[in-house]
């Protein structure tokens, strides 16, 4: 049995968990779930990062040591993933004696290959960020990552030789495309690649910071918290005294948002390349969870509290909800009307009222026992049967492609195509003149019924696991005779949440001018001026089911992600547009479009019948300004 490792990053003590938390853990166990359809021994590792300034400062604040600090605040991490039916192989705390002893071995070594020496050293160091920033990295001279002030601070560290290891990561890089996924993640460390790399300071001195690992040869200082916390991937699979890590990480995969990117794609492959590990098989970076446009962050107010979901509409509609609506590599627009939406529509009616209705039939007309398949009309029968025995194989290629969020579709295909054949064969009248053929018909949809639940195992466990159960399934499949029983609705429905309603304007309040053109139609250069045109390039595509013109759009625009509904697809198909590079009208006004938020427009020329969507010229950067 082939080895699968997947690892989320290790969460920072200090944070409460949020949605985006919870959102790369689901994905992690969903993952390790389906790679275990897939007949694979999987590890999953999870955990907590507790050294650091933060942390010390914290406990310092609160009156108790750094050590106590940790353990309760970890627990807030330790006890939620059972909560939300995760279930990771080890959890691992750098706090924890195992950790330690990698840390010391890997400096120590690194330090006998006179791979780390010590300078005098001077910069900008954020205390949010725990690390140092350049002047060119500044934004207005703040930390780039955090916005936070920054200080300038000058004393003696230590350094890894991590420019050593530059040319061999462009190296590997381009020679193991599916390394950083997507791909568009992987052009941007590149770019980052063609800066000269600096060397890394690896060491805080305790003299400013004492809650860290010691270094082994200079007992002054601790280590910088990243160095130390990466190195957890491979304490967790026993490194380096285990028989088993080398099988674990030769199959080893990074689930990470894309804000740790650099560390993950930078810091710690040039660590391997210089302990002489080799890299994990690929690190996966998913977008942010947005509110509107914009990160969620505590400074906002908009962080969602992933526990209040679960208990309003139960763990594991939040657990849909998460795979279903985020592309893996995009950014996705938090609601909870869109969260009430997918249970509504798509759990309640589509999967929800076909169990229904079909199990109700069964017990009412086949003593509630799974009818045989004894009388089959190809016309009928034939294209629902090969979908059905065909959807392992379609959502296992996706799941190998990290497209999650098709492969959950994939899945809910085949119940929205078992709805119409059951629509179309009417097994209710059919009973009343040819009780075999209803049988059969009925038989078909449990078929059905046990291949989607199958592979949404991984997104709904428990609840799947009730639905193969209530179709007198077990692990060969629907038996002939097997007990049915219909039970309770497996997902209710719940009311739309009510949206807070903007301010009306008074009846002092100077309502806007519209803007006003000549009559000629000419409009003056400022009036153009206000339109926003940017260079975007797509990254996803699909059609809008129901809207024979639509396509739904995720295009990169450099530094954010945006949804775009364009009715070009009586011209375009998807496949033909990921990759394209297109004019957007960043600044239009958000609106639905058949459901769909549309955030901007993309430039099309007509001709005839025939749509041609505008193009720069040449390879322009996301984002750039088109003028």
């Amino acid at each position: 049995m082939s080895h699968r490792y997947f690892t989320t990053p290790i969460y920072y003590v200090n944070d409460r968990p949020h949605i985006g938390h919870a959102y790369t853990t689901v994905l992690t166990d969903a993952i390790t779930r389906w790679h275990q359809l897939m007949g694979h021994s999987t590890f999953f590792l999870t955990g907590t990062d507790e050294h650091g300034q933060k942390v010390q400062q914290a406990a310092d604040g609160r009156g108790v040591t750094p050590q106590a600090h940790c353990d309760e605040l970890h627990m807030a991490f330790k006890t939620l993933w059972p909560n939300l039916h995760i279930e990771p192989t080890d959890f691992i705390r750098t706090t924890e004696k195992r950790h330690k002893a990698v840390v010391h071995r890997v400096l120590n070594e690194l330090w006998d290959k006179d791979l780390i020496y010590a300078k005098e050293y001077g910069g900008w160091y954020s205390v949010s960020e725990e690390r140092f920033w350049t002047e060119k990295d500044l934004v207005d001279g703040k930390c780039p990552a955090s916005g936070n002030p920054v200080e300038w601070i000058e004393e003696k560290n230590y350094f890894f030789k991590m420019s050593n290891y530059q040319q061999a990561l462009i190296d590997h890089i381009n020679e193991n495309p599916d390394f950083i996924r997507p791909s568009h993640r992987r052009n941007e460390v590149l770019g980052f690649l063609r800066q000269p790399l600096t060397d890394l300071c690896i060491s805080r001195p305790k003299s400013r910071l004492s809650w860290g690992i010691e270094l082994p040869f200079d007992t002054d200082y601790v280590t910088y918290v990243w160095f130390d916390a990466l190195l957890n991937y491979l304490t967790g699979i026993g490194y380096p005294d285990s028989d088993e890590w080398k099988g674990w990480w030769a199959e080893s995969t990074h689930l990470i948002g894309k804000d740790i990117l650099t560390t993950h794609s930078v810091y710690w492959t040039t660590m391997l390349m210089a302990m002489e590990v080799p890299l994990p098989k690929s690190i996966v970076a998913h977008g942010w969870w947005l509110m509107g446009n914009s990160k969620m962050s505590k400074t906002k107010g908009n962080v969602v509290d992933p526990m209040a979901l679960k208990d309003q509409y139960g763990v594991e509609v939040f657990r849909y909800f998460l795979l279903r609506d985020m592309s893996v590599g995009q950014d996705a627009s938090f609601s909870e009307a869109g969260l009430v939406t997918r249970n509504n529509t798509e759990l309640a009616n589509d999967l929800g009222n076909l169990v229904n209705r079909t199990l109700n039939l069964v017990e009412k007309r086949f003593d509630a026992k799974a009818p045989a398949y004894t009388k089959a009309n190809a016309d009928e029968d034939s294209q629902v049967i090969a979908m059905t025995n065909n959807l392992g194989q379609a959502v296992t290629k996706l799941i190998l492609q990290y497209r999650t969020h098709e492969a959950v579709d994939t899945a809910m295909a085949l119940v929205r195509r078992l709805n119409k054949y059951i629509n179309d064969t009417v097994p209710f009248k059919v009973i009343k003149e040819d009780p075999e053929r209803a049988a059969s018909i009925i038989r078909v949809v449990l078929n059905g019924l046990y291949a989607a639940a199958t592979w949404l195992t991984a997104v709904m466990p428990q609840t799947m696991n009730e639905l193969i159960h209530r179709i007198g399934a077990d692990t060969n499949g629907v038996q002939d005779g097997a007990p049915v029983f219909k039970g309770e609705p497996l997902f209710p429905k719940y009311d739309l949440p009510i949206p807070d309603v903007a301010e009306e304007p008074t009846q002092t309040q100077e309502a806007p001018k519209e803007a006003t053109a000549q009559e000629d139609g000419i409009i003056e250069f400022s009036d153009f001026a206000k339109v926003d045109l940017r260079v975007a390039q797509v990254v996803a595509a699909e059609k809008v089911e129901g809207a024979d013109k639509l396509l739904k759009l995720n295009v990169d625009m450099g530094d954010e992600s945006r949804q775009i509904v364009a009715g070009i697809a009586s011209c375009y198909s998807p496949d033909e547009l990921v990759g394209k590079r297109v004019v957007l009208v960043a600044n239009l006004k958000p609106r639905k479009i058949f459901g769909l938020e549309s955030q901007g427009m993309i430039l099309a020329a007509r001709d005839g019948d025939g749509i041609f969507v505008v193009s720069p010229d040449g390879f322009p950067v996301s984002g750039a300004e088109v003028s």
